[in-house]
């Protein structure tokens, strides 16, 4: 399926965002480079060669369905070529061969040189008929129900992509108020000791101006 024909089902679909096929080819790209890190991260554990803790990853049907569709050679160690190239399947299989082991021929009507009673031939037999393999034509999925299973799969991708997306955003928006609200707090204390040291400097102040009152006043007296 070409890439133009598939931007045009996907974007036919009401229940997502209409894309270009730049767009669409990014958001398989991306998504398809997920899953081979999941899958290696998976396959690095099973094999003991992650060097850290036991993951516990799973690859949901989805993802399963996109590393049959690409396959990963640096995470399975397989080599699967990727859905729309053509691939030639090896038959290993040896072909059926019948082997006949050939009888040395008696001539029953020569004279026997033995002292042996002669013995009647023995009744001839039928050959087996030759078996005929009959190989199995595998018949390809209509291509209407290949569409349509590639164009959820683009469409699911998608609604996870801005569902990510999404709940990204509101985690910011979390995080925002959050460093504001620590920011308000703070503000809020240095207001609230900066009051404290005025009101402490009023109350010396207003000492300082009695005791000079006091002061004043023995003065006075003393003269």
């Amino acid at each position: 399926m070409k890439w133009k024909e598939l931007t045009g089902l996907l974007n036919s679909d009401s229940s997502g965002d209409p894309k270009s096929e730049d767009k669409w080819r990014k958001v398989w790209s991306d998504y398809k480079n997920n899953c081979k890190k999941k899958c290696a991260k998976i396959n690095r554990a099973a094999s003991g060669t992650g060097g850290g803790p036991a993951l516990h990853l799973l690859l949901t049907d989805q993802e399963q369905r996109v590393m049959q569709i690409i396959g990963v050679q640096a995470a399975t160690g397989m080599e699967i070529k990727e859905a729309g190239f053509p691939q030639e399947e090896i038959s290993t299989e040896m072909p059926n061969t019948q082997i006949i082991l050939k009888e040395p021929e008696i001539d029953w009507n020569a004279p026997s040189t033995s002292s042996q009673p002669t013995v009647a031939p023995p009744p001839p037999t039928e050959a087996p008929p030759p078996v005929i393999n009959e190989e199995e034509e595998w018949n390809p999925p209509p291509q209407k129900k290949r569409k349509n299973n590639l164009t959820k799969m683009f469409l699911d991708i998608d609604r996870k992509a801005r569902e990510y997306a999404s709940e990204r955003d509101r985690v910011y928006e979390e995080l925002e108020r959050d460093r504001l609200r620590v920011r308000e707090f703070e503000v809020r204390e240095r207001v609230r000791q900066r009051d404290e040291e005025l009101r402490m400097q009023g109350q010396w102040l207003e000492f300082m101006k009695e005791a000079m009152e006091a002061f004043v006043r023995f003065m006075e007296r003393k003269s």
